[in-house]
Formats: structure tokens, sequence, C-alpha cells
């Protein structure tokens, strides 16, 4: 049971293909059609915070089946891991884009702003300026990172030493380091979300925001789960893996889906209901600034495909069928990170994605690069975990 994964050259070569691919298409972007610097810095944040979000859901997983004693998660606790240990490099380029960019991202950083004297000058934002100014801003911002790193490295750490040795003493310190990560992650996933993607709105704001962007990148990281353990299955690994195991995150992914469509559905109907110019805004710039296509495609992604396709218990059975619905839900909630941030901050939609695909496709190729090198460093099965045996013979 204790096997190791071994990196394929072939698969390692596709990886490096995807990020050479991504690499040359950002860079005919840049080259040869008109991209200003608030549509360079937008598409970085909002890639970013897509595969920082994938990444600190790995530690999310198991974060909450540790606390809640979900034993049928150990069979795929190593690739959650992996994932995690992504949160360094998407955490680091994010933070690079908001601080570099913030002057071209976000609206509020502007000074004349704030001047009584000026034109420009915004009463509303005057109010909200001990909370949305740079120094405030930069400082949260280090503190989101640098803190879910080094989370993610003490919860990794300790898990690997619980290998090493046996010792159960390592098993009850993840609990505690869960419970930690837990609380401090129900916080600063929400104000995170409010800082670097609503703020780019600043006079509009949503008591469901924080909730509405947890639930996608949760989705998001339980398709990411499920691609990976299929992968591995496909290639050998991972034979304790069962459709008992599939058929749990397919669950997940159905259940979650129908989260966030509640939440996009409650967001949307009171902001109509209330019919308050302040608020309807989020929506009018999105329907009337070329990005209602787009919008209505998210809807369509990450709610009417997912329900149909899902809806039933062999569906969810059947690794084929996630294999293929785990890419079309996540290209889904990577469109809906694109509706959320680039109207407010670039404005009417630019031609074409060649510049947004570019950087998703470099992340792409890094993300899978980087789980895989990850997978090597660890026994695919953490063997010495109290609930071990639960997760070889789960059953639903």
């Amino acid at each position: 049971m204790e096997q190791k994964f071994v990196f394929p050259s072939k698969l390692r070569n596709t990886f490096i293909g995807v990020l050479a691919a991504g690499v040359v298409l950002f860079a005919i972007s840049w080259l040869f059609t008109d991209v200003n610097s608030s549509r360079l810095f937008t598409a970085l944040l909002y890639n970013s915070f897509f595969f920082l979000g994938i990444s600190i859901i790995g530690l999310f997983f198991c974060a909450v089946h540790e606390i809640g004693l979900g034993g049928w998660m150990v069979s795929v606790k190593r690739i959650a891991e992996a994932m995690s240990t992504f949160v360094p490099v998407a955490g680091i380029i994010l933070l690079v884009a908001v601080l570099v960019g913030m002057h071209d991202i976000y609206h509020w950083t502007h000074e004349e702003l704030y001047d009584p004297n000026s034109p420009k000058y915004d009463a509303l934002l005057v109010q909200k300026v001990s909370y949305l100014n740079p120094g405030f801003f930069t400082v949260r911002s280090v503190i989101y990172i640098f803190l879910w790193i080094g989370l993610v490295v003490w919860f990794r750490s300790n898990s690997l030493k619980l290998d090493k040795t046996g010792d159960r003493v390592y098993y009850h310190r993840s609990k505690i380091i869960s419970a930690i990560f837990l609380v401090l992650f129900a916080v600063t996933s929400s104000t995170c979300s409010w800082d670097w993607l609503m703020s780019i709105d600043p006079h509009w704001y949503s008591t469901l925001y924080g909730w509405y962007c947890f639930a996608s990148i949760f989705v998001s990281g339980l398709c990411t789960i499920a691609l990976f353990a299929i992968s591995l299955k496909k290639m050998g690994y991972l034979e304790y893996v069962t459709i008992e195991h599939l058929h749990d995150l397919g669950k997940m992914i159905f259940g979650f889906s129908i989260f966030w469509t509640y939440l996009w559905f409650s967001q949307y109907m009171l902001i109509w209901y209330g019919n308050i110019p302040e608020e309807t805004l989020y929506f009018h710039q999105r329907f009337n600034g070329g990005y209602n296509f787009v919008f209505l495609l998210v809807l369509f992604l990450n709610f009417v495909f997912p329900f149909f396709t899902l809806i039933t218990a062999g569906a969810k059975r059947t690794y084929g069928l996630l294999l293929f619905a785990c890419p079309v839900i996540l290209l889904g909630h990577w469109l809906d990170f694109y509706v959320l941030t680039m109207p407010g901050a670039v404005g009417s939609a630019n031609s074409g994605f060649l510049l947004e695909i570019g950087i998703a496709l470099t992340y792409i190729g890094a993300f899978g690069l980087w789980v895989f090198w990850q997978l090597t460093k660890a026994p695919l099965l953490q063997t010495e975990h109290p609930f071990v045996q639960e997760s070889l013979y789960h059953h639903t």
C-alpha cells in the first residue's frame, strides 16, 4: 500500500507543453493586441485568485475531514495536500499583481477622489477610507498570503512526520492545526474576496460575496481532486480508490454546485427586487458592457450542466463522466471570476480572451507540474493515519 508515485516523462512533457503554450499566447497577446495595464493586472489577479483558491481548498478539504473524523478522505488526502503546497506560488504572484497593479485595478486608490476641491471628489469613498486605503490593503494582503503559507507548511510537515514516525501525537496535532486553520480561513476567505475582488467595484457591496466566492473555489477544488484521482487511477495508482470514494466526491461537487446557484440567485433576486441604483450598477455593467453572454454562460456551466449531468447516483460513480464534467465545471468557475473582476476594472468587454487564456494555460501547466512533483515526495496513501482502514473499506 505504500506505493510511491513516479512522474512519467510523457505526462511531465505534456504539462511543460501546456505551460509553454500559455507563455506563447501571453506573449502574442502582449505584443500584437491592445493590452492595457488594467487588463493585464486584472487578468493576473483573477487567474491567481482562482488557482490560489483551488490550492487552499486542498488544505480546507483535509482540515474539515480531520475535524469531522471523515475517514474516507485518507485515500485522496495526498492529492489535496499536494494541491495545497501550490499556495506560495499562486499567492506570491497574486500579491505582486495587486500591489504593483493596485492603481490600475482599484478605482479607490486614486488620490483625487478624496480631495474636496477635485471635480472627481467621491463622498462615499471618503466614508470608507479607514478600510479602503493602500496601506491597510497592503498589510491585509500580505497577512492573508503568508498566514496561509505558514498553515500549509505546518500541516504538510506534520503529516509527513506522522508517516515517518507513526507517532499518534502528529495525528492529534493535525487536528489542532486543522481547527486553527478553519477558524482563520472562515474569516480570511471572506475578507480577502472583499479586498481583492469586491473592492474593484467600491460603490457596490454584497453580504453574500464571501460565501459566493468560497462556493466557487470549493467546487473547483473538489473537481481538481477528482481529476487527479481519476488520472492517477488510469496510470495504475490508487487501486484502493473505488467508485465509493468517487461517489462521495461527486455528491459534494453536485451539492455545492447547487449551493453556488442558491447564492447566485439570492444575490440577483435581492438586488433586482430592491432596485437600488448603487446595487443594480453591478448587473448593469455585466449586461450592458458586453459581458452578457459570458454572464449567462457561467450560469449554464455552473448550474444547468452539473445539475443534469450529475443528478443521478450512477453519474457520480462513473469515471468517464466525471472526467468529462469536472473540466467543464472548472471552466465555468474560471469564467465566473472573469465576470466578477473585468467589468469593474477594465470596463466594456475587450476583444478576445487570448491574454486570459495564455495566463490560465501557464497556470495549468505550472500547477500540474507542481502537484505531480509533490506527489512523488511521499507515499500516495498515508498508512499511519488512524482511519486508513476505514478509507480502504469505505462503502456508501
